[in-house]
């Protein structure tokens, strides 16, 4: 599932979720809640449904947002591709952050 930095959001917009998020080491993180989120990338426009949490510090698309709108993703050539248009990936090197997060309905 999408996951959402709170920051990004107005706290009126969120709503419930029995969505629960665990780090790779067990650790639960805190859900805030739900949100549908409108957004745009060059000429891509779309909405991102995912949970809100203070602890998310980036948007992390999700399998099944990136499989309903057909996403290529290029690893040998760190891009993307949404709709007709490649996005380039970086990555943020000298970081040592955990990236892996499970989602388990509760």
């Amino acid at each position: 599932m999408t996951l959402i930095p709170a920051s990004m959001v107005a706290k009126e917009d969120i709503k419930g979720s029995c969505h629960t998020l665990s780090a790779a080491n067990g650790t639960e993180i805190p859900v805030l809640g739900e949100v549908f989120l409108p957004f745009s990338i060059s000429k891509f426009e779309g909405v991102l449904h995912g949970l809100v949490s203070e602890n998310i510090g980036d948007v992390m698309l999700g399998i099944d947002w990136m499989t309903n709108n057909a996403v290529t993703w290029e690893f040998g050539r760190s891009r993307i591709k949404i709709g007709k248009h490649y996005y380039s990936l970086k990555s943020r090197s000298g970081t040592e952050t955990c990236r892996e997060l499970f989602c388990r309905m509760t």
